[in-house]
């Protein structure tokens, strides 16, 4: 449909190139030279994005075009009018074919063809109501153990290990609605807590845990992390190494009375960059076919890395049977592309019976 087009305006762009070349216009130094090779830059900017509107970047055709009555139609119009006018006074002309653009716009049933086309489309799932099954999934459950090695005096400290199984629900890149209960892989923490009570009023806390998160897969499509709509053929299953963390937290609270405490918080996390990887190069050569180039899995792996601190306060109340705690806190720094300003609230309360 858009080959003569493109035929056309390739070849006025390379006789006008040659005809710079070969000195014609007073080239190297005259002012026409210099209007030749403004409009030979303009007409390949024109070129070049013109294509990548068509064919989209990579070799995938792009699906949408502007209706023709519209001000981006009427732009490319008015912006290829007078291009091809100032090819034709500097004797490159020949450059006569329009632009064709849509006469309507996308109406509902061809913009649900479109999203759910595999071929030259998205590939995603309908929008509809999710069937109940798939309305509850488990998260990734955990087992832990604990061990206190200090318990007597105003000191006390406690070690703990946490197995982070792969039982979770991964969210697919061929729903835009699905929601994901976990990461789907193993997680190794180790967790480190301990108190301090200095004057019998100041109870100083630290928290620091660390964990390594075991690699894994996952289908994800190939495109920065701001892409909403991804053509169905950058799709790939892929290796998927998840970064390490680290948080640690610090609370010291004034000791009010026997059994209430009030005070600040803080909360410091830094998480490692993902990397992804292809499962075999005939993966990668696959993705490269359909796509008409190479990508690179690492292109999913901007903005992965994550920091961020929270600032806030907390109050406790600890009985010889009832125990609880609330705290909340505000993210006031942060980098990474996915690091929410958010205000976190935690309630805890706990019963304490003697089974035995």
């Amino acid at each position: 449909m858009y080959s003569a087009f493109f035929s056309q305006f390739d070849t006025a762009l390379a006789h006008l190139g040659d005809s710079i070349t070969a000195g014609s216009y007073g080239c190297p130094g005259s002012a026409q030279c210099a209007t030749a090779r403004g409009v030979l830059d303009r007409g390949r900017t024109v070129r070049l994005a013109l294509g990548h509107t068509v064919y989209g970047v990579g070799g995938d055709p792009a699906p949408f075009l502007p209706v023709d009555t519209s001000d981006g139609g009427r732009a490319i119009d008015s912006t290829l009018l007078k291009l091809q006018t100032d090819l034709a006074t500097l004797g490159a002309g020949g450059f006569t074919h329009a632009f064709l653009l849509p006469t309507s716009a996308l109406d509902a049933n061809g913009l649900q063809l479109l999203l759910g086309d595999t071929l030259f489309g998205f590939g995603i799932a309908p929008f509809q109501d999710t069937r109940k099954r798939l309305r509850y999934f488990p998260g990734d459950a955990e087992l832990s153990a604990k061990y206190r090695l200090v318990t007597s005096g105003p000191y006390s400290a406690a070690v703990a290990v946490v197995v982070r199984l792969p039982t979770g629900h991964l969210d697919s890149p061929n729903d835009l609605l699905d929601v994901a209960t976990g990461d789907h892989q193993t997680d190794l923490e180790a967790r480190v807590t301990q108190e301090l009570l200095v004057g019998g009023r100041l109870w100083l806390n630290l928290s620091v845990r660390a964990a390594q998160q075991r690699p894994g897969q996952r289908e994800r499509r190939l495109a920065p992390p701001e892409a909403f709509l991804v053509p169905f053929a950058a799709r790939a299953r892929l290796k998927w190494d998840p970064g390490d963390y680290l948080q640690v937290d610090v609370a010291p609270l004034l000791r009010l009375s026997r059994f209430f405490a009030a005070g600040m918080t803080a909360s410091y996390y830094t998480r490692a960059r993902d990397r992804y990887a292809f499962l075999s190069p005939q993966d990668s050569s696959a993705v490269a076919a359909r796509l008409g180039v190479p990508v690179s899995p690492s292109v999913l792996e901007a903005g992965t890395a994550e920091r961020r601190l929270r600032l806030g306060w907390a109050m406790s109340y600890l009985g010889p049977v009832f125990e609880s705690g609330l705290s909340i806190e505000q993210t006031v720094s942060g980098r990474g592309s996915v690091v929410p300003a958010a205000t976190v609230f935690r309630l805890v309360m706990r019963v304490s019976r003697k089974l035995f």
